[in-house]
Parts: structure tokens; sequence; C-alpha cells
């Protein structure tokens, strides 16, 4: 068994920012109300082979749902070469884990646990490995998005990567050959918070090489389910991170053990995203931070 040494020091403005997130309807949270999720969210291919989305009932929207935590674990861009793996099948991906006491995280993952089985019932089978999703011994959610779309199957428009992600030109080069291509799909929209000339905190774009473990996150999350060989595997989808704290958090392991027709063509749907307005800023003191061990 690992134990983990959690330190977190949060600014009182991140604190106001976390505040204003965990009241909007798109918090993941809420749904850990199946009642709720069935209410407020419907399943639907939208004319698709090879995926299932989970959309907002009252249009053909994809559902992206916020969660906040510590970034533990981040497989991002920017690409510097193409030597690790092959680039085509690989992922980005991130890990968080919750706060310290944080209630808003423990129903976020009852609401992931309501989502799974709530979109297997839209196809089956389904593929019944677990994947587990811990750092250490703490749960954490992960949230994945393929650098690269297969170009046999995708009907979006061929975007060229930006070179904030792909400087080296190893993933144009990919896309080059044909057989896979970047579309707004495989987009990951970085964000990151800070304080505008009247002091509120407002959401400006931030490079994705400056994202660090430790770092107090909000998570833009989707869920789909793909279809492959058969079966289905949900999918939870990284959509976009937002940075409301830098290096809030210090995470040490410890060693002690063991319409409806025109949009049934195949293509991804909308994404309905949580808007980033200007949040006002807390006239508070920091908060400081306590080291707890989880057992």
């Amino acid at each position: 068994m690992n134990l983990l040494v959690f330190i977190v020091d949060i600014q009182a403005s991140a604190k106001a920012t976390i505040k204003y997130l965990q009241t909007q309807e798109t918090q993941l949270s809420r749904f850990d109300d199946f009642a709720v999720l069935g209410n407020g969210l419907v399943v639907d291919s939208l004319g698709s082979e090879h995926t299932h989305y989970l959309l907002w009932a009252d249009g053909e929207e994809e559902a992206v749902l916020n969660v906040q935590g510590i970034l533990a674990e981040v497989f991002i861009p920017p690409i510097a070469s193409s030597k690790v793996q092959p680039l085509s099948k690989a992922y980005q991906s991130m890990k968080i884990v919750s706060l310290d006491d944080d209630k808003q995280f423990t129903g976020a993952l009852r609401a992931i646990d309501n989502i799974r089985v709530f979109m297997s019932r839209h196809f089956t089978p389904m593929d019944k490995a677990v994947h587990s999703n811990t750092v250490g011994d703490m749960q954490a959610i992960r949230t994945e998005n393929r650098l690269l779309s297969p170009a046999f199957f995708c009907s979006e428009r061929r975007l060229e990567p930006p070179k904030e992600i792909d400087a080296g030109g190893a993933l144009k080069a990919i896309t080059r050959e044909g057989d896979h291509i970047y579309t707004e799909d495989n987009v990951v929209i970085f964000h990151e918070w800070t304080k505008d000339e009247a002091d509120n905190i407002v959401a400006t774009s931030t490079h994705p090489g400056t994202l660090r473990a430790g770092d107090l996150v909000n998570m833009g999350v989707s869920f789909r389910i793909v279809h492959y060989s058969g079966k289905g595997r949900i999918q939870v989808r990284l959509d976009s991170v937002a940075v409301i704290d830098r290096r809030c958090g210090d995470i040490k392991p410890v060693a002690v053990g063991e319409d409806q027709e025109r949009v049934r063509d195949g293509r991804v749907p909308k994404k309905r995203r949580l808007e980033l307005p200007a949040v006002p800023a807390a006239n508070e003191p920091n908060v400081a931070g306590e080291e707890m061990q989880d057992a």
C-alpha cells in the first residue's frame, strides 16, 4: 500500500472561482443523482456508426461537464518528436485528484459511474474491462483525447496541427500520409484564470506546455461510447482545461508497504461548454495548507 502526503495552499481568488464553478448546471457532481441525469441528458449516435454521444436533452449539443481538482498526471502536447510511440495512436490525457475533503469530487466520481450505467443501456455488448483510475492510494479522474483521428471514419473538416502543440511538425507529417487527420474534435482548449485591471478573475488562453502537476484546474469533460471489435467502451474525453491556481497542491508519495435530420450524418455534435465570465475577486487572506495522509 502507498500513502500520499497531500499539501494544499489555495489562494482566496481561487476559492472564489471554485465556488462559482460549483454552482453551475454543468458541474459534473450534479449528476450523482440518477434522476437528474435521466432528466437532463440523452444518448444518441446522431447517425454515426462508430460513436454514441452524451447530449443535452434540450437539443443535439454534446454535454461538456466540469470538475475541479489537483493535476496529478499530465500527458499533453507540445509534441517534440515521434520516437516515443506511434503518434497516430497516441492520446493526450490527464488525471486529477481531490482537494482535501472535497464532497464535489466524490460526487463527480459517483456521477461518472452513473453515466457509465446510463450510456451502456444504449449499446451492447460493452467492454467489461476495469481501468484503474488512481494516483497512489488516491482516487482520480482520468480523461483522454486522441491527438489524431483515423481518416476513414471521420467526416470532420481537416485542420493543420498548430505550432503550440506540434512545434517539431511530427503530427503534420503523419497527416500528410493521409491515414490520420487533425480536426476540431482533437482540439483541447487551454485557459488560465488571471486578474484583470479591475481585479476580477478572467479566463485567458494559455500554452499547454505550462501546465504542471500540482496545478489546481477545472476540466471540461464529455462522454462517449466508442465502438470497436463489436464492443463499446465508455470514454471520458478531455475537452478543456482551465488553470485556477498554479502549484497550489504538492502530492508526495510515501512508501509504507504494499434539426434532427440535418445533423444525423455521423458528424461530431457541437459542444455546449461552460462559459467563462469574469469572477469577482475575493478579498480574503490565503488559506494555509494542511498535511493529510490517506490510507
